[in-house]
């Protein structure tokens, strides 16, 4: 029972924090994203360093360093590599709800089916378990009817294309420009005359540069494009849903790792380790590509590093709820969580989501995921 506090308050945790930690950026674009995603990665790998020197100080020795968690960790940051394109493609309440089912369903089936050479998992009542599921992943199909409002209260636009896809998300990251500045694309750039012009006019220059770098897929005729994002969506919530399978393979066949860690949590470094190594190399490959003229952003670095210090924080918590619960109840639970967690962000903080309408459907995704949740939880006793 202890156990199941524990996992139930970390996979909490991990919501609340997976829900929160694109506010540290919110008045910043992160353009095509391979910058952004490395600053952040930086960040994760900092928190994951920190974990690592505390459980050397708590332990007896310091956790052995195992490739095969880095394997997982490049798992999870070539599936982030892929947002940036499915946002601008299809955009993120769509792309939200596929691979966040996919990472869900995924996540959910390594553990109960044992996929990849995982043990399989039981629980003591699997068909709440397998009800809660199917709830939970209705709750992420039923928020893409949300409809979010931008700048000062006007609609975010009634453009949607042939399909019902929504093609304008992207300007919700220009909801919270502060007065008196102009928004170019990347970060924000004062323009009340009190900084110096010429460095204004350099960084016009270089947005201006990189604004030119157009990703070649928004060139695509637009069926093309929405084909292209549904498939990157699914591809990438997979991904995601299989990033903790090589750390649990590990613990869960210790004769073939002797001396490894006997938790998953005590794998987080190496985990991290394998995110920033693979967004080190995306974001050199990005660089030669670009002609040594990468887009990058000083504005964005501070916030990034902290959206990456709570993303890994979240993570953590993830990999203890995970050992406590079981894949066939934490991932449910972490995966729904978020988006709630974000639109109450929306409304509270940002005004992003107003109208009778939307507070309704919210209020709809909150009691489904709500019942989700305590079915997943009830399949545990």
């Amino acid at each position: 029972m202890a156990n199941i506090s524990l996992g139930l308050i970390c996979a909490a945790v991990s919501v609340l924090f997976f829900g929160s930690n694109f506010i540290p950026t919110k008045v910043y674009k992160t353009g095509d994203g391979v910058f952004f995603q490395w600053v952040l990665c930086t960040g994760i790998l900092l928190t994951g360093t920190v974990c690592f020197l505390i459980q050397c100080t708590m332990g007896a020795s310091c956790p052995a360093f195992e490739p095969l968690a880095v394997l997982g960790g490049a798992i999870w940051c070539t599936g982030n590599m892929m947002v940036v394109p499915v946002v601008k493609t299809i955009g993120l309440s769509l792309g939200l709800v596929i691979w966040g089912s996919a990472n869900l369903i995924m996540g959910w089936a390594s553990g109960k089916f044992g996929f990849f050479g995982l043990k399989p998992e039981s629980v003591p009542n699997p068909a709440l378990n397998y009800v809660g599921v199917v709830v939970a992943i209705c709750s992420l199909v039923l928020s893409v009817f949300i409809r979010p409002t931008v700048g000062r209260g006007e609609p975010e636009g009634d453009g949607e294309d042939e399909l019902g896809f929504d093609s304008d998300d992207d300007k919700l990251e220009q909801a919270l420009v502060p007065p008196g500045a102009a928004d170019f694309g990347q970060g924000v750039i004062n323009t009340d005359g009190g900084g110096d012009t010429r460095s204004v006019l350099s960084e016009l220059e270089h947005v201006a540069e990189a604004d030119q770098q157009e990703l070649f897929l928004t060139k695509l005729p637009r069926w093309q494009q929405q084909i292209v994002g549904v498939t990157l969506s699914i591809v990438s919530g997979l991904l995601y849903g299989v990033n903790f399978d090589p750390p649990q393979y590990i613990v869960d066949h210790p004769a073939d790792f002797p001396g490894a860690p006997k938790q998953p949590v005590e794998l987080v470094f190496s985990h991290f380790v394998g995110i920033w190594m693979a967004s080190t190399v995306y974001f050199l490959a990005y660089a030669v590509y670009m002609r040594n003229k990468p887009a990058v952003y000083p504005r964005v670095i501070l916030p990034a590093i902290v959206s990456g210090v709570m993303w890994a924080i979240a993570d953590i918590c993830w990999f203890i709820a995970n050992a406590n619960l079981q894949f066939v109840v934490s991932f449910p639970l972490i995966t729904m969580g978020p988006g709630i967690v974000g639109s109450l962000w929306g409304v509270f903080a940002f005004g992003e989501i107003r109208g009778t309408r939307n507070y309704l459907i919210l209020a709809s995704v909150f009691a489904v995921a709500a019942t989700g949740s305590g079915l997943i939880i009830a399949s545990k006793f």
